[in-house]
């Protein structure tokens, strides 16, 4: 692992893919979970997210390991008076050595409902 976390968009031929996955995944989990933190803690810890610091700056964080070498790190900042919330989903820039870009965005959305149905 490189330990340098990228946004789906910066994986080449991944262009196609953004704009979906933006509105079917980081989008879903930020409208879920707009102000409950607590309850997006609860969802992460069940499906064995670790919360964890320092890779960036958020209300929460949450690492998931979705297959070996591929982590999900999941960026939550809540909503406030003057801001939504908002979610970012980054991936080690080594992922697509891992595994087929479309398919990590098509797992992810899968991620996504599962986390969002609890």
């Amino acid at each position: 692992l490189t330990g340098e976390l990228v946004p789906l968009g910066l994986f080449p031929h991944s262009a196609s893919l953004v704009k979906a996955f933006q509105s079917s995944a980081e989008k879903k989990i930020a409208e879920a979970f707009k102000r409950d933190l607590k309850g997006l803690k609860q969802r992460c810890g069940a499906l064995e997210g670790r919360e964890t610091e320092g890779k960036i700056k958020a209300d929460y964080i949450s690492c998931f390991d979705l297959f070996p070498h591929v982590p999900l790190y999941l960026s939550f900042w809540v909503a406030d008076e003057e801001f939504d919330a908002d979610c970012k989903l980054l991936f080690d820039r080594n992922a697509e050595e891992h595994i087929n870009i479309e398919y990590l965005a098509y797992l992810v959305e899968r991620f996504t409902g599962e986390l969002v149905a609890g």
